[in-house]
C-alpha cells in the first residue's frame, strides 16, 4: 500500500482550503447518503459555495476544548500512548479527493478518534468495546482507516462529560470501496453542476430547500400534474392536523376540567398531570427574513406564489 500524503496541519487556513476542495472523513456519510444530519444534496452545495459552510455551533466547540480531555483519560484508562497526538490532513495515495485527520495516531495500524455525546444519545452506542457505533461514525473510521493504511479504529466518548465508554472498529474493505465510490461520483457531480436529488425522506430536506430558493424573482411558472398532487397532499395533510390538534386539545381540556382547581389529578402509572402558574415574561428578538410559501389567488386561479415577508427587530 501507497503511504498517506500530508496536506496541511489541523484547522490550518491551508486545512480550511483543502478541506473544501476533498471529502473528508467526517463527510464521506452524507457523501454515501448515511448521515442524519446531511444529504448528498447539502454537501454538494456547500462544496460547491452554493451554500455557506456550516456554522460553529456551542457542541462543536465544546467538543474540540474536550478532546484533550477525551484522549487524556482514553490513555490513562487503556494504558495506550499516541505516537501522534495532533495529526495533520492526510490524503489518500490514490484517491486524491478522499482526505482525513484523525483525532490521534496510536501506531502505524491504529487509531483514534474522540467523541463528546449527550444522554440522549447513549442509546445510538451499544456495549463498552463492541463496533456498535452510529453509521456515519462508522463511515468516518473506514475512511479514516483508507487513507492511513490502518486496521483499527479506537473511538473514545464521553458522554455528559462524567462517563467515558469505548468502541473499536475494524478494517472493513468491502464498505471502504462502496464509500470510496460514492464519494468519487458526488465529487464528479460537484465538478460537473449536476447535483444529485433531493433525499425527500431526509429531515433535513425541506430546511435545505428553502435555503436553496431562498431568492425570488418576479416571475410564474406552470405546475404540472405530479407537483399539484403534492400540494393537494400537503394540503390535506394540513387538515388532518388541524383536526388532529384540535382533538387533542378537547382531551386536554377534559382533563383539566376534571383536576378543576386543584395541584394535579394522579395518572394509573403513578404519574402526574400538574397544573402550574407561570409568570408573564417580556422579551425582544430579533426576526430574520424569511420566505413564506402559501396558495394565493393567481391571475387565472392555478398558480401558487411564493411571497417574501421581512421583519426585522420585532418585539415579542
Amino acid at each position: 500500500m501507497s503511504s498517506p500524503i500530508k496536506v496541511a496541519e489541523s484547522m490550518s487556513p491551508e486545512w480550511f482550503s483543502a478541506r473544501s476542495k476533498s471529502i473528508g472523513a467526517s463527510e464521506v456519510a452524507a457523501a454515501a447518503g448515511l448521515s442524519p444530519y446531511q444529504t448528498p444534496l447539502e454537501l454538494y452545495q456547500r462544496k460547491r459555495g452554493e451554500l455557506p459552510p456550516i456554522e460553529d455551533n456551542d457542541p462543536m466547540r465544546m467538543g474540540r476544548l474536550l478532546e484533550p480531555v477525551v484522549k487524556s483519560e482514553f490513555a490513562r484508562t487503556t494504558g495506550m500512548t499516541f505516537i501522534d497526538p495532533n495529526p495533520p490532513m492526510y490524503r489518500h495515495a490514490v484517491h486524491e479527493i478522499i482526505t482525513a485527520t484523525p483525532d490521534a495516531i496510536i501506531d502505524d495500524m491504529t487509531l483514534l478518534e474522540a467523541k463528546t455525546a449527550s444522554w440522549r444519545m447513549k442509546s445510538s452506542w451499544g456495549e463498552q468495546d463492541s463496533d456498535d457505533v452510529p453509521t456515519h461514525y462508522l463511515c468516518q473510521c473506514q475512511q479514516q482507516m483508507a487513507v492511513m493504511n490502518a486496521a483499527v479504529v479506537h473511538l473514545a466518548v464521553l458522554f455528559d462529560g462524567a462517563q467515558l465508554k469505548t468502541f473499536k472498529v475494524l478494517r472493513n474493505d468491502d464498505l471502504i470501496a462502496l464509500l470510496i465510490a460514492a464519494a468519487n461520483e458526488l465529487w464528479e457531480r460537484i465538478q460537473d453542476g449536476n447535483p444529485p436529488e433531493p433525499d425527500w425522506e431526509h429531515s433535513s430536506t425541506p430546511s435545505l430547500i428553502r435555503q436553496i430558493h431562498g431568492t425570488i424573482e418576479d416571475t410564474r411558472i406552470e405546475l404540472d400534474e405530479t407537483e399539484i398532487a403534492y400540494w393537494r397532499k400537503y394540503q390535506r395533510a394540513g387538515e388532518l392536523i388541524k383536526r388532529l390538534e384540535l382533538k387533542q386539545q378537547e382531551c386536554k381540556a377534559r382533563v383539566l376540567h376534571a383536576i378543576g382547581d386543584n395541584f394535579a389529578g394522579i395518572l394509573d402509572d403513578g404519574k402526574m398531570i400538574r397544573r402550574k402558574e407561570i409568570p408573564a415574561t417580556s422579551y425582544t428578538v430579533d426576526k430574520k427574513a424569511y420566505v413564506d410559501v402559501r396558495m394565493v389567488k393567481a391571475d387565472d386561479g392555478r398558480i401558487v406564489e411564493r411571497t417574501e415577508l421581512l421583519t426585522a427587530g420585532a418585539t415579542a
